[in-house]
C-alpha cells in the first residue's frame, strides 16, 4: 500500500480527496491531511509519504515551492500530483520542470483522478522492482562477509530469497598451489 499525504488550504477539498475514492482498491492510503505547506513541511518526514498530493495556491507558502523543498530535502523524494484551481500554463509548465507526475485541475474528476493514481502507481512499481533488483544474493552476501558497506533495504533479504530464519556460513579463500605451498612450514611437508 502506498501511503498518500493530501496538502490543501480548504478543509472542503481536503476531505472530499479523502473520500472521493476508495484508495485501498487502487494500492493506496491516505495516511494524512496537512492544511497547508508549513503543516505539510512537519508531517512528511514523519510519514513519509510516497506521494503528495498538493494544491498549486496556499496561503503563505504555494504548493511548487513546497515540493522544491521536500524534493531538496532527501535523496528520496515522494511523488507529486498537482491540483489547480486554475488553468495556468504557468503552473503547469514549472510542476512539470519540477517533475511534478500530474497535474489535475479543481473541481477533482473521481475517474481522472483514478487515472492519474494508476500511473503513478505503475510507476512506482516499476522504481521499487528497479530497486529490488539492485539486491541480489550476491551484493547481501558481500555486505554480510563486510566485503561492503551498506544498510540493506527491508524486504531485500526477502526479495533476493535469502530470508532464512538462520544460516551458516563457510567462507572459503581461492589459493593458488603455490600460495599453498608457500603458507606451509618446510618442516610440516611430506615428501
Amino acid at each position: 500500500m502506498y501511503k498518500v499525504l493530501i496538502v490543501d488550504d480548504e478543509p472542503l477539498i481536503r476531505e472530499g480527496l479523502r473520500s472521493i475514492i476508495e484508495w485501498n482498491e487502487h494500492g493506496f492510503e491516505v495516511t494524512d491531511t496537512a492544511t497547508d505547506a508549513y503543516d505539510a513541511l512537519q508531517k512528511a518526514p514523519l510519514l513519509n509519504p510516497d506521494l503528495i498530493i498538493v494544491d498549486i495556491r496556499m496561503p503563505g507558502m504555494d504548493g511548487l515551492t513546497l515540493m522544491k523543498t521536500i524534493q531538496g530535502q532527501s535523496s528520496a523524494s515522494p511523488h507529486f500530483l498537482i491540483l489547480s484551481g486554475y488553468a495556468d500554463f504557468d503552473y503547469a509548465r514549472q510542476a512539470l520542470q519540477l517533475k511534478a507526475d500530474g497535474y489535475m485541475l479543481k473541481p477533482i474528476d473521481e475517474d481522472e483522478l483514478i487515472e492519474q493514481l494508476g500511473k503513478i502507481k505503475k510507476l512506482m512499481e516499476e522504481e521499487r522492482s528497479a530497486k529490488a533488483a539492485e539486491w541480489t544474493r550476491e551484493r547481501i552476501a558481500q555486505i554480510v562477509t563486510a566485503e561492503e558497506e551498506a544498510d540493506i533495504p527491508e524486504g531485500a533479504a526477502r526479495e533476493a530469497g535469502m530470508d532464512w530464519p538462520a544460516f551458516d556460513a563457510v567462507l572459503i579463500k581461492l589459493q593458488s598451489l603455490s600460495d599453498i605451498d608457500s603458507s606451509v612450514p618446510r618442516e610440516s611437508r611430506t615428501s
